[in-house]
């Protein structure tokens, strides 16, 4: 979603995936009101990006890691080449082992052509 500050994008990501509750009415995904889903049914169909990024420090590969299942390196491979990441994590110094510091403060490193 796209829109001026203020406008309302964060609220309504945050109805959807169920992290705020409406004061009234209903929110409807797919045609079922929210608060009758478990939770999780929402969570697994809906991602919410949020605009401040919070990383831990170590590379980037273990930040991608912080998801369920525990995907190994070639599983987190696929979804970066999946997302069309791949060439921009190629730019990178060490690709997805390219180290993040405290807070992810800055860019990583890109390789000199």
């Amino acid at each position: 979603m796209t829109g001026p500050t203020g406008s309302g994008k964060t609220t309504l990501a945050k109805l959807l995936t169920g992290l705020y509750t409406p004061d009234s009415g209903t929110v409807r995904y797919d045609g079922h009101d929210l608060a009758s889903l478990p939770p999780a049914e929402p969570r697994r169909r809906i991602v919410l990006v949020p605009q401040r990024v919070h990383m831990i420090e170590g590379t980037l590969l273990d930040n991608l890691r912080l998801v369920p299942g525990d995907p190994d390196e070639k599983a987190i491979a696929r979804s970066v080449e999946h997302l069309g990441l791949t060439g921009w994590t190629e730019s990178l110094d060490d690709g997805l082992h390219t180290g993040l510091g405290r807070g992810a403060a800055g860019s990583p490193p890109v390789k000199s052509s």
